[in-house]
């Protein structure tokens, strides 16, 4: 019997050979680039098939239709790149029921120069603004008036996978039960993911301004929002890392609302955001009202807001406090620095990071009494101009929460923590101030507690905190002196004409 012929070193045989292929075949659609879909409203020439800046799309509706059909949508994912502009679901119908309907693997990525730019590539979400708008009519004025023909939900989730993002885009102008994003409550699974996006002006009526659930939220800003009769962020299981909520009003319910849905055992994770200047008719800033809901804030600052009750109150849920700064907080009965955070009693509070509270343990109260049975650092936490220099914390655009030098929050944090950031609300790296002990614990002894990492003061004639000095920081200077802001006090001796010359002086000089 003829022996059989050994195989060559590291040959396979046919039934090896076809597996290996199916594996290469697997790992070519996990690795497949996505799906480029092209939008811009400027494009008024040319044939409108979305494959290029030059043919893009004029209408988001045509390029959300043409990422829902794509039969490779699910293995390999449809990025909508978005130029510059303004783009309202409606398709100059005027339509209040009708949404930008976001399906599951799909990427809306706003930011882009587009048509209108030397580069249409070129990205800056900041520069190049793409709104997603429920201002049909154009005709939006100040203090939310004609809003009654604004979108009801300018954007509608239809996934139940986690697999849809919102990128680097502006919402805004949605007016109805809930303006911006609903989830549908029958996927218990749902949840999104928002990246570099700005939620502002939208008006929630009888509703929220956010529904979303397990969702993560990633260096998002909620500003400026209202909601009658309910909260500006509504849902449970979210995770918001390195996001502003600030100048946010409501009538009816706190500025978050932690509800259950399907799940008891939720979390709602907050790090390293920043949390300021929102009013609450009725309930705090943030609030849980079910059982084994859990809040839990890590390297978070809340400070400036008011409300019928403290900033965080839980009834029933889980308050989970690390590295937070918590301060000047109000409600309607309490002055500043009274109660910042309530909940029901002392084992619904835990605490594993130290939290800067102005008043320390006088700040937290339990509803069936007593004391809270952990340490807290008390003191004023320094912000550089809390009220702006305007001395009107109602203006809150202009407020600062960045910490001034000597503050007891530089250097003293717990990077040990869980959810600690090696990073601060806006992106910048973590710094050691050579003139602060380094008090804190972990790796990172040097990290600051709340949202915002003291970076010191390199150049204090950099008084507008551009990164650059120039003429206009002599004016910031000199504006704040006017309205009397602590900061002014450029040679520590108090406010006085002095300071000017000194700042002037110094700022020939240079730095």
């Amino acid at each position: 019997m003829p022996s059989t012929p050994s195989r060559p070193p590291g040959s396979l045989r046919p039934r090896e050979l076809g597996a290996a292929m199916a594996a290469l075949a697997t790992a070519a659609v996990v690795h497949a680039q996505p799906r480029v879909i092209y939008a811009d409203a400027s494009n008024t020439a040319g044939a409108h098939t979305g494959a290029s800046w030059q043919t893009a799309y004029r209408d988001l509706q045509d390029a959300l239709l043409a990422a829902r059909i794509d039969p490779n949508r699910a293995t390999r994912g449809v990025e909508v790149r978005i130029a510059q502009g303004i783009y309202t679901p409606d398709r100059a119908s005027g339509d209040r029921y009708a949404s930008f309907v976001l399906n599951s693997a799909v990427t809306l990525m706003g930011g882009f120069a587009g048509l209108k730019g030397s580069n249409p590539d070129e990205r800056d979400p900041r520069q190049f603004v793409s709104v997603l708008s429920g201002d049909l009519s154009r005709n939006d004025g100040p203090a939310f008036t004609n809003y009654a023909d604004n979108s009801r939900t300018i954007v509608s989730a239809d996934t139940a996978d986690g697999s849809a993002a919102l990128d680097g885009l502006e919402i805004s102008g949605g007016s109805a039960v809930t303006p911006v994003i609903s989830k549908a409550s029958s996927l218990p699974s749902a949840g999104l993911t928002l990246r570099g996006c700005t939620i502002t002006r939208n008006l929630g009526g009888s509703g929220r301004v956010l529904h979303l659930r397990n969702s993560t939220l990633i260096s998002c800003r909620i500003v400026d929002n209202r909601a009658d009769n309910s909260a500006i962020l509504f849902g449970s299981g979210n995770t918001l890392d390195a996001c502003e909520i600030r100048g946010n009003r409501t009538t009816g319910q706190p500025i978050v609302s932690i509800v259950k849905f399907f799940s008891l055992g939720a979390t709602d994770r907050f790090r390293r955001c920043l949390i300021a200047d929102n009013i609450s008719g009725a309930g705090g800033t943030l609030g849980a009202f079910e059982s084994a809901m859990t809040i839990e804030l890590s390297g978070c600052t809340l400070a400036g807001n008011a409300g019928l009750l403290p900033a965080v109150y839980s009834q029933l849920g889980l308050v989970r406090l690390r590295n937070c700064i918590i301060a000047r907080n109000t409600t309607f009965s309490q002055p500043m620095n009274a109660t910042q955070v309530a909940v029901q009693n002392a084992s619904l509070l835990d605490m594993s990071g130290p939290t800067l509270v102005d008043n320390g343990a006088a700040g937290f109260a339990f509803l069936t009494g007593g004391t809270p049975a952990v340490s807290v650092l008390s003191g004023d936490p320094m912000f550089v101009s809390p009220n702006g220099p305007d001395q009107d914390p109602l203006l809150w655009e202009d407020n600062n929460f960045h910490l001034r030098p000597g503050s007891p929050a530089i250097d003293a944090a717990d990077s040990s923590a869980p959810g600690f950031l090696p990073t601060d609300f806006e992106g910048r790296p973590l710094y050691d101030d050579p003139a602060a002990a380094n008090a804190g614990f972990g790796p990172f002894a040097y990290a600051d507690i709340g949202a915002s990492e003291f970076n010191g003061q390199l150049c204090p004639l950099d008084f507008d905190r551009s990164g650059t000095v120039s003429v206009a920081d002599i004016f910031a200077f000199l504006n704040a002196w006017l309205a009397s802001d602590p900061e002014a006090d450029f040679n520590g001796g108090g406010l006085a004409v002095q300071d000017i010359f000194d700042f002037v002086n110094a700022w020939l000089r240079g730095c």
